[in-house]
C-alpha cells in the first residue's frame, strides 16, 4: 500500500514539475488502438530507432511530458496486431497536439504547426502524382497528357519545398527539410538558402554536405567547361565523355541506373529523341550507377538502348556521379561541341524544345 502511495505521490510530483517549468506536453489521441497499446517515443541513432520514453493507449489517448531545451526532430511509433503507426514532428517545449493514425498529424508549437503546413502541401502534391502514375496510357497522346500532369505535380512539390524552407531557414524546421528535400531545389535556390541560414545549423553533417555539393554545382553550372572522367563502356574498355564531346555538335550524359523505375521509364521517349537527332549532331553517353554488371547490361539489352554506355558500378560512389553531384536520377548534363556545359537535367519535354531550337 505505501509502494503504491509513493508512485502516485511520485506521479503527482512528475506532473506538476512539468506543468510549473518550461517543458513540453504531448496530448496524444490513438483512435485506432486499444487500451493498454503501448506507445514510444523515440529517436534516429545511425539508421535505427532508439527508444526515448513510453506511454499506454488508455481510452484512445496518450500523452508524454518532460522539458526539452532545444528543438530536436523525433519520431512517436506504435502498433497493433496487424499495423504499425509512425509519426514524426519536432519534440520542443510547449503544447503538442499529435493524432496518431493511418493519416497521422502533430499541431500546436511553432516548429510543429511549420513543419504540418509543408506536409500539407506536399502531400497534397505526391498524392496526385501518384494517382497519375496509377493510369496507363494508351497511346501517345495520353502519354503526352500524363508527362505534362506529371511535371506540373512535379512543380507543386519543388514550389512547397522551396517556399517552406525558405520561411523556416532560420529555425529547427528549415534545417530539417532543406538537406531531406533538397532534390526539389534549383542550384541558385540552394545558394540562396545556405546564405540565409545562421551559422549554428552549418555545423550539421548534413548541411556541410550540401555547401560542398554546392561548391561542385558552381563548378559544373551552366556555362562552365565539363568535367571529363574516365570508366569502363558496356564491352569492358575505357572510355571517356572527352571521346565524343568533340565528334558532336550536343552530347547528353545522362545518369541512370537498371533499378531506377523513372529512369526506365523515360528511356522509350529519349529514345525517339535520338533517332530523330542523332543524325543532326546529337549524341548520347550513359553512365549508370548500378553495381551488378549482369543487371546493367540486362537493362541495356531489354530497353534496346542505342547510344554508349559506361560504368564503374560504384552505385552512388560512381567518380562521374560525384563530379557532377548527382544526388537522384535521372540526372543529365548537356555539352556542346566545345565541351562546355549548356544545360543541367532538362526533362524531356525541355530537351526536346533546346533540341527543336539547336539543331534544324
Amino acid at each position: 500500500m505505501k509502494k503504491l502511495f509513493y508512485l502516485l505521490a511520485a506521479s503527482t510530483m512528475f506532473l506538476a514539475a512539468c506543468e510549473s517549468e518550461p517543458s513540453y506536453k504531448i496530448t496524444g489521441s490513438a483512435p485506432e488502438m486499444a487500451d493498454s497499446t503501448m506507445i514510444y517515443l523515440q529517436k534516429v541513432v545511425g539508421r535505427k530507432l532508439v527508444k526515448l520514453d513510453s506511454a499506454m493507449v488508455i481510452k484512445g489517448a496518450f500523452s508524454f511530458c518532460g522539458r526539452q531545451d532545444t528543438a530536436v526532430h523525433r519520431y512517436v511509433t506504435g502498433k497493433t496486431e496487424d499495423k504499425r503507426y509512425r509519426t514524426d514532428f519536432f519534440l520542443e517545449n510547449g503544447q503538442i497536439a499529435m493524432h496518431l493514425a493511418d493519416e497521422s498529424s502533430v499541431t500546436g508549437t511553432p516548429c510543429n504547426d511549420a513543419y504540418h503546413a509543408f506536409l500539407t502541401d506536399y502531400k497534397t502534391a505526391k498524392k496526385e502524382q501518384q494517382a497519375i502514375y496509377a493510369t496507363r496510357p494508351e497511346n501517345d497522346e495520353q502519354k503526352a497528357e500524363m508527362m505534362t500532369k506529371l511535371n506540373a505535380t512535379y512543380a507543386q512539390m519543388c514550389e512547397a519545398s522551396y517556399n517552406h524552407i525558405s520561411l523556416n531557414v532560420t529555425n529547427h524546421v528549415g534545417a530539417y527539410l532543406f538537406p531531406e528535400y533538397i532534390d526539389f531545389l534549383s542550384h541558385e535556390q540552394q545558394k540562396e538558402l545556405l546564405a540565409k541560414m545562421p551559422e549554428e545549423f552549418k555545423n550539421n553533417r548534413q548541411i556541410a554536405k550540401i555547401i560542398q555539393r554546392v561548391e561542385i554545382l558552381d563548378k559544373t553550372a551552366v556555362g562552365q567547361p565539363f568535367t571529363d572522367f574516365e570508366m569502363p563502356d558496356s564491352n569492358g574498355k575505357m572510355a571517356k565523355v572527352s571521346d565524343f564531346v568533340n565528334k558532336n555538335k550536343y552530347t547528353l550524359v545522362d545518369f541512370w541506373a537498371s533499378w531506377c523505375g523513372p529512369c526506365c521509364k523515360a528511356i522509350p521517349d529519349l529514345i525517339n529523341l535520338y533517332n530523330q537527332y542523332q543524325g543532326k549532331g546529337l549524341e548520347i553517353v550513359g553512365v549508370s550507377l548500378d553495381q551488378d554488371v549482369k543487371a546493367w547490361k540486362g537493362a541495356i539489352n531489354r530497353l534496346n538502348i542505342p547510344w554508349p554506355q559506361m560504368s564503374d558500378l560504384k552505385g552512388w560512389k560512381s567518380e562521374g556521379s560525384k563530379m557532377y553531384a548527382v544526388s537522384t536520377i535521372p540526372y543529365t548534363v548537356l555539352l556542346d561541341d566545345e565541351g562546355k556545359i549548356v544545360a543541367n537535367n532538362l526533362t524531356l519535354e525541355e530537351l526536346k524544345i533546346y533540341l527543336e531550337e539547336n539543331l534544324k
